[in-house]
């Protein structure tokens, strides 16, 4: 999924679509490396893919309060 983002992202900036930012080797080891970064930061991790800038944004608040 995010692979073909990616390849279309590439394609609106009149770009070849198969590149390095679209290879899904390289984004597995990206999320990888973000993982790994998020759980030694111990940082909350929200899936914004199906969430509204609103919805975040309220999650991110609520988080702070606490």
């Amino acid at each position: 999924m995010l692979s073909n983002i990616r390849r279309e992202r590439m394609i609106s900036y009149g770009m070849q679509p198969d590149t390095p930012y679209s290879d899904k080797n390289r984004i597995r080891k990206e999320i990888k490396y973000a993982d790994e970064l998020y759980k030694k930061l111990n940082c909350q991790v929200i899936n914004v893919a199906t969430k509204s800038i609103e919805e975040t944004a309220a999650i991110i608040v609520n988080s702070l309060q606490k």
